[in-house]
Order: structure tokens, then C-alpha cells, then sequence
């Protein structure tokens, strides 16, 4: 597979530790500072942007809160590590992806983060060179990652659940789905369309209890029909009855404004598909990683990210009355016709 090569960003990075805190480095790209991409991705700044989320679990919705952080760090090519003595030879500058979601399930809470590590010089499939996952609830938890070595994806995961406890295998490289949001924010003209193999969200595949392997999707990218600033891109999955659409900014730096992601929740008889979605809530540029004191927890508030609490959304029951009756009748979700057939926006 040729290797695509983002020509606004052919650079040669050089990296100084950051005189303000150990947990973050410094990158001042060698460029002209007009360049668009780099006065908003190395301004010694993290994009973060709070999310209202409405969750399925277990077949009922739930409220909660989802964080997107996007930041430029020095990474190792062959350690898979955040480089904190950078070295040209072995050093890329990549865009880093957290998406963090919170939300309750009854008495007992999930935490689940997720990290995508993708270099902002080049482009190729898979363009990341390192993903993990981990969650966290009163059950027990797991953690999994993803390595791109030179012929194949190093996977390896770790599990409370009995089946899961330990997994390693090697897997063909195909696009990522974790990494497409990396990709939208460094150049969404990037991103692939048509039907072709995709590996789903690690997130998504192990809360279902799910083999994590490439599945034939079809991918497309389109104007949003609700409002003409917006982009969205979307993925197919029919053999395992999941979408997810992606709602961005045209312009740069592309920001994104919310997401959607079906896919049947619940157990047996009460199985049937169900849509998460994300709202944007509020964003700031900050460095974070120097706002660590008592005196900076008005950040999460109202005055900065409002995360402090769940968002306590209503939601109808699901699983009786009315509502159960205008439940597709099958397990099956049938998804409107692809829009990959039209010309992408951005090519």
C-alpha cells in the first residue's frame, strides 16, 4: 500500500522539555507560524471539549459525560512511550486522542478512557502507532492496546472476565476506527470511503464482550443535511449491526461537535438497538497538565468544562409500555442507504 504524504505538514520537529511541568514536552515545529495547523496544535495548549452523553447499557439509557483531548506530543517509533528526551532518530510528533467516558449504571459507576496515538508528518493504514484502552467498574476491569509494528498490529489484552483473562495475537493491518478521529483533526480529506475492512472501536467490542477483528464496513463522508458547516463521516458495520456517524467542523481546525453510535444493547428477549449519542457541552485550550491545584477545580465547573456531575437526563423505559411496541421487530438494524456513492466534500 502506497504512503500518503500530507504535504502541508513535511516538517522536522524539534523538541524542548517544558520548563513548567515534568508531565508535559514542548514541540516547536520548524514552519512559518501563519501555517494554520501549527498555531493551533503546538501552542503548548491540550483542545479539550466536555460532551453531554447519552449511554446504553444493559438495554436502558443512561446520563453521563464524555471528554475529547487532543494534544501534540513527541513520541518514541519503536518504544511506543511519550518521549520525555526527544530523539530526531527514533521521535515523531503525533496528535494524541483521550476520549474518557463516565456514566452510571444503577448503583455502580463505569470509567472508560481511551488513548490514539497518530503522527500529524505522515499518512498511511493504519496511520496510528499505538491505541489503549482501559475501563474500570465495581465488577472488575480490563485494559487492552494495540502496537503498529512494521508487518502486522501486536495485540495484546487483559481481563476480569472469565475467556478474556489474557489475549495476544497478531492481527493484519486494516484501518483503525479508533484512529479516525486523530485523522479528522489532522486532515479529514484523509479519510478513507467505500466498502473496505475496518477494525471496530476496541471500547465498543469489549463492553460487548466481542473478538476484536476486521470487519467489512462501508465508510462514507458527507455534508451534514442539518447544518452546512458540518461534515459527517460515517461507518457501516452490517455483519455486526453497528454505525457510527461523526459530526465535525468543515473548516479547520475541524472540531468536533458530536457523535452517534448504534448497536444492539441488552440480553436476550430485550436486545434490540439502541443509539449512544455525544453533545457538545463546552471547550477550552489550556495546559492542563499545570493545572493541578485545589485553586484550578473551577475548570470543571460551570465556568470552564461542566463535567463536575452526570448530566441527569429523563429517559423513557425502554423495556415496557408504548415504547416497546415501536421497537424494531428484529435484532437486525437496517440502516438507510450509504452515502458513499456521492462525491466527498472535501476531494
Amino acid at each position: 500500500m502506497s504512503v500518503k504524504v500530507l504535504t502541508p505538514f513535511i516538517l522536522v520537529f524539534l523538541w524542548a522539555c517544558s520548563q513548567q511541568s515534568s508531565e508535559h514536552v514542548k514541540q516547536e515545529p520548524i514552519l512559518e507560524p501563519s501555517t494554520s495547523f501549527n498555531t493551533y496544535w503546538y501552542n503548548s495548549k491540550a483542545e479539550i471539549t466536555s460532551y453531554h452523553l447519552e449511554q446504553p447499557r444493559y438495554g436502558e439509557y443512561r446520563s453521563g459525560n464524555a471528554v475529547l483531548i487532543f494534544v501534540t506530543e513527541p513520541f518514541s517509533k519503536t518504544r511506543f512511550v511519550k518521549l520525555d528526551q526527544p530523539d530526531k532518530k527514533d521521535g515523531v510528533s503525533v496528535l494524541k486522542c483521550n476520549l474518557m467516558k463516565n456514566f452510571d449504571t444503577g448503583i455502580y459507576p463505569y470509567s472508560l478512557m481511551q488513548s490514539v496515538f497518530t503522527p500529524v508528518t505522515s499518512y498511511q493504514i493504519p496511520a496510528s502507532l499505538k491505541l489503549t484502552l482501559s475501563n474500570q467498574e465495581w465488577c472488575g476491569q480490563y485494559f487492552t492496546s494495540i502496537m503498529n509494528q512494521d508487518d502486522y498490529l501486536s495485540y495484546f489484552s487483559q481481563s476480569y472476565f472469565e475467556g478474556e483473562e489474557l489475549i495476544k495475537k497478531k492481527m493484519p493491518k486494516y484501518l483503525l476506527e479508533d484512529e479516525v478521529w486523530n485523522i479528522i483533526r489532522i486532515n479529514p480529506d484523509e479519510l478513507p470511503e467505500g466498502d473496505q475492512m475496518v477494525i471496530p472501536s476496541m471500547l465498543t467490542q469489549q463492553m460487548r464482550h466481542k473478538e476484536l477483528k476486521a470487519e467489512k464496513a462501508t465508510l462514507s463522508l458527507f455534508q451534514n443535511p442539518q447544518d452546512s458547516s458540518l461534515y459527517t463521516y460515517r461507518i457501516v458495520y452490517h455483519s455486526i449491526n453497528r454505525e457510527l456517524k461523526i459530526h465535525f467542523k468543515s473548516a479547520f481546525p475541524h472540531e468536533i461537535q458530536s457523535w452517534e453510535e448504534t448497536f444492539i444493547s441488552g440480553n436476550g428477549k430485550n436486545a434490540q438497538p439502541m443509539t449512544a449519542k455525544a453533545t457538545l457541552n463546552k471547550r477550552m485550550m489550556v495546559d492542563y497538565w499545570n493545572k493541578n491545584r485545589n485553586e484550578d477545580a473551577y475548570l470543571r465547573g460551570s465556568e470552564g468544562l461542566n463535567i463536575d456531575k452526570s448530566q441527569n437526563i429523563e429517559f423513557p423505559s425502554v423495556l415496557n409500555g408504548t415504547l416497546e411496541q415501536k421497537t424494531h421487530q428484529s435484532n437486525f438494524i437496517k440502516f438507510p442507504d450509504s452515502q458513499s456513492s456521492e462525491k466527498s466534500p472535501l476531494k
